[in-house]
């Protein structure tokens, strides 16, 4: 016996053991889901391997770099904001909690204490006398008295380095930086710091904690539950809608039995296979659901229709079947193969994304199949009322007899006629308005830009979104990016160093004839006597010291000649820490000035801030001081007074590496939006064409706001390419199936159309979407194509078959452009309740999911119709085995 026979026998003779079988199915793909594992960090998105990945962690592990929680410090009362000692007090014992946060149960979860930034953990560097500097904290205890609060205020607002990051442009708020071992950390810093918040007493202080980690992990919190939340409003929504249309309420039971067995089995198999819940996973259960409802709408539709009386549940049920047994599945063959294309992208979660649509689609197919018939005859063997009994002796359907049916299929009849007569009389009409249509929106299409900020998943009135807005607006920003620098120096062989050293000392030393003269003999015998320049230039510095020691103590111009021709000696043993070296520092706070009149920038770090700001206070605070050193030997001082002063000793390491071949420039900004960060990628790659850096170096990018601009990018890129290569694998599969191309080119036709046009409208809007919303561009692969597809087989089964009567005719034709415009009304009145989702890109996929349902629909009554009166010449050359072959045996069973 053929597969086909036996389900559809098992689901008409068996239909309690069908659904029981479905749902003990169902619990046992289903059983993963209870240690489901949920992310939202757009790096997740980047394969394990991948090269902006990679950096990044290594950069992270290099200069210790961690995801921050953010905490702001408001006091809108006060005539001196937050610096009066009581509030003072409470940030002080609030940042030392905050330094003891550790999760109990996970020893890798903690706050970094020695890279917290708060006015309790800095450091000011002062003058000590010449030659001298002292680091002291800012605010070792919290102040005694209103003019001690004031004098921190004052000490803030004249560092240049905590300026706009510790302290508000306005003097009257304050910041704590929390940096953590891991995102999945933040939600508890903040659950633990508001309970602090709450003992310590608010006051009239008002506490903001954000932070792009904490966005990260808040979301990844509500992912779940939304869209669980989501998922069981829109199946209650459906699950209405269905009996409504078809005139049945038993038909409830239907959509609430169905869908979640196709999407709790899919997701079952999706996290049982090791993947995890992110933020294009979570919309595999909606496209699951819209084509699953398609099919419900398709096979109840055509159940009822056919059904005649009590007796006849079983031989409706195999006859109905056996006809839509072949379409649909063609359909789904169709839909499944086109989402299963993205398994050859190159971004791991739209492999993931398209592998489970398509099994999801199989499944809702499989399932449709068994599971409705079954669900069918179970109910007609148990209904008392008779909701299914055709009374009339002229076959008149009851359905037709109830008010509110006959209204609806009176209006979907009329439009039927006018829509099929239209697009008869004037194809090219039809044809012409939607090419026009596409213009725009492809045009658009190219156009879309993404934005994967967590940030921007809040609406503007939550805490985040708030919080975020003070550190934009009264600080540097809320989003920080690192730019790596790196660079090896100049590779010399001995003779070339000794080259290097005699040209830089013949310009260094013109006054001083004689010691010149007497360094390059010495030159040259220490390339006669060694091997490398590195014991070169040990000789050479042993020999040079030993003259300075020599010298009489009145002799300064010998002390200042041979302390040049050392300090260029140190510029040659130190080639390649390279961020030792004055000019490359000058040309490092070059490039910071050019960032600083950028205004996405609030502020810019590197260890050139910290070579001068040392330098200045080694000459006792004196501002013509505040400048690079003008010697190698000079910055390596102000490095090793700095590092033996600070009281935390690692405090380089975010800085520079330990060789000092890469440093780390810390920017703060204003905005995480992908096209600023582009921007300030752009202004730096400028900057680096146009100036060329003193030696050659390779700038590489790290941090949030750079892994959210690259995850966007990259999933956008493959997002479109993936749309044009679903589409072709449709028309290839299409073509198999169908043996034509003429007869299979509709079928992209549509779904091109809508694709095109729904969200090409998006692209001109110019609105960045985020990646919910950009997925469903994937949707008219399912309903677009399921529409074409059934009203293209109903077409060219009354078109090809010669024995057609008008009667069989007329239902071919009204039977699909009911159930098209039943589902796009159904699907899109079930997107409502993600208008009311807290996320707002679930809100904008309720709209959009609407619009291409309805669309979809549209587009199909349209399109279809028109085609083949336009290409009728060529279609009827073509009359290969009409689909309607399933009819006529259908009728011969009956």
């Amino acid at each position: 016996m053929q597969p086909k026979h036996t389900l559809i026998q098992l689901s008409t003779t068996r239909p309690v053991l069908v659904i029981f079988l479905a749902l003990m199915v169902t619990l046992v793909l289903g059983f993963p889901l209870t240690r489901i594992h949920v992310t939202a960090s757009p790096i997740d998105m980047l394969a394990k391997n991948d090269p902006v990945r990679l950096f990044s962690d290594q950069a992270a592990k290099e200069f210790g770099l961690h995801d921050i929680v953010l905490i702001a410090v408001t006091n809108t009362t006060h005539k001196n904001g937050v610096f009066n000692r009581k509030t003072l007090e409470k940030i002080y014992h609030l940042s030392r909690y905050a330094a003891g946060l550790a999760d109990p149960e996970d020893a890798t979860r903690i706050v970094i204490t020695s890279d917290i930034i708060a006015p309790d953990t800095v450091e000011t560097i002062e003058q000590a006398g010449l030659g001298k500097i002292r680091l002291q904290r800012l605010m070792p205890l919290p102040p005694k008295s209103e003019q001690e609060a004031l004098h921190l205020r004052d000490k803030l607002l004249g560092n240049q380095r905590w300026n706009g990051t510790i302290i508000s442009a306005d003097g009257k708020s304050l910041a704590i930086y929390l940096p953590i071992s891991q995102t999945n950390f933040a939600c508890k810093v903040r659950q633990q710091l508001e309970t602090k918040i709450t003992a310590l007493g608010r006051s009239k202080d008002h506490f903001h904690i954000t932070g792009l980690p904490l966005a990260e992990d808040t979301l990844a919190g509500k992912l779940l539950p939304w869209t669980s939340i989501l998922l069981s409003l829109s199946l209650l929504v459906i699950s209405l809608l269905v009996p409504g249309l078809l005139s049945n309420k038993q038909y409830l039971i239907v959509p609430m039995i169905l869908i979640p067995c196709v999407i709790i089995s899919t997701m079952g198999l999706l996290v049982g296979t090791g993947h995890t819940l992110d933020t294009i996973n979570s919309m595999i259960p909606f496209f699951i659901m819209a084509v699953t409802v398609v099919y419900c709408i398709h096979v109840l539709s055509a159940l009822t229709d056919g059904y005649k009386g009590p007796s006849d549940a079983k031989q409706t049920a195999a006859q109905v079947m056996r006809h839509l047994f072949k379409p649909m599945l063609f359909s789904t063959l169709m839909s499944a193969a086109g989402f299963a294309s993205l398994a050859f992208t190159r971004l791991h979660m739209l492999r993931s994304f398209g592998i489970f649509v398509a099994i999801g689609i199989v499944l809702s197919w499989l399932l449709s199949m068994l599971l409705i018939p079954a669900c069918f005859v179970l109910l007609q063997q148990h209904s008392r009322t008779g909701f299914f009994v055709r009374a009339s002796t002229k076959h008149t359907r009851q359905l037709d007899q109830q008010p509110g049916s006959a209204g609806i299929r009176s209006i979907f009849h009329h439009l039927q006629n006018w829509i099929i007569k239209t697009a008869g009389e004037k194809p090219w009409l039809i044809i012409g308005i939607n090419l026009l249509i596409m213009v725009p929106g492809a045009v658009g299409i190219l156009k879309i830009r993404g934005n994967e900020n967590p940030m921007q998943w809040f609406p503007r009135s939550n805490e985040l979104r708030i919080a975020g807005k003070i550190f934009n607006q009264q600080f540097s920003g809320a989003y920080d990016v690192n730019l790596i620098l790196s660079g090896t120096g100049e590779k010399q062989s001995i003779n070339d160093a000794a080259a290097w050293l005699s040209n830089t000392l013949t310009k260094s030393l013109k006054k001083s004839p004689v010691i010149l003269e007497k360094a390059l003999a010495e030159i040259s015998q220490a390339v006669a006597e060694n091997r490398t320049g590195k014991e070169m230039a040990q000789r050479l510095s042993l020999s040079w010291q030993t003259e300075i020691d020599h010298l009489a103590p009145e002799d300064d111009t010998g002390y200042e000649s041979w302390s040049r021709a050392l300090d260029t000696l140190d510029r040659l043993r130190n080639q390649n820490q390279i961020f030792k070296r004055p000019d490359l520092l000058n040309y490092l706070l070059s490039l910071q000035k050019i960032l600083k009149n950028n205004p996405l920038v609030g502020k810019s770090n590197s260890i050139a801030d910290i070579v001068q700001t040392v330098h200045r206070q080694l000459f006792e605070g004196d501002p013509d001081h505040f400048s690079i050193p003008a010697t190698t030997n000079g910055v390596a001082q102000a490095l090793v007074t700095y590092q033996t002063e600070t009281h935390h000793p690692d405090a380089l390491m975010h800085l520079v590496s330990p060789d000092y071949t890469r440093a780390s420039l810390g920017l703060q900004l204003r905005s995480g939006d992908n096209k600023d960060m582009e921007q300030i990628i752009d202004t730096v790659n400028r900057f680096l064409t146009e100036n060329p850096p003193p030696t050659r170096l390779k700038a590489g990018w790290t941090g949030p706001a750079y892994i959210n601009m690259v995850a966007q990018k990259k999933m956008s890129m493959e997002i479109q390419r993936a749309t044009f290569t679903g589409l072709l694998v449709v028309f290839v599969t299409a073509t198999i199936l169908l043996r034509s191309l003429l007869w299979s080119t509709p079928t992209i036709i549509v779904p091109a159309i809508v694709t095109i046009t729904v969200f090409g409208i998006l692209g001109l809007g110019g609105k960045a979407t985020a990646m919910p919303t950009a997925i469903l561009s994937f949707l008219p692969l399912g309903i677009s194509v399921d529409f074409a597809f059934r009203l293209l087989h109903h077409f060219q089964a009354v078109t090809l078959r010669k024995d057609k009567e008008p009667e069989n005719a007329q239902i071919m034709t009204d039977h699909p452009t009911f159930n098209i415009i039943s589902s796009a009304i159904v699907l899109s009145l079930g997107a409502i309740p993600l208008f009311f989702s807290p996320l707002i890109p679930y809100r904008n996929t309720g709209v959009f999911l609407a619009a291409v349902t309805l669309f979809s629909g549209s587009a199909a009554l349209w399109v279809i119709p028109a085609l083949p009166a336009v290409l009728q010449k060529w279609l009827m050359k073509n009359k290969g085995p009409a689909p309607a072959d399933d009819n006529r045996q259908a009728k011969k069973a009956g």
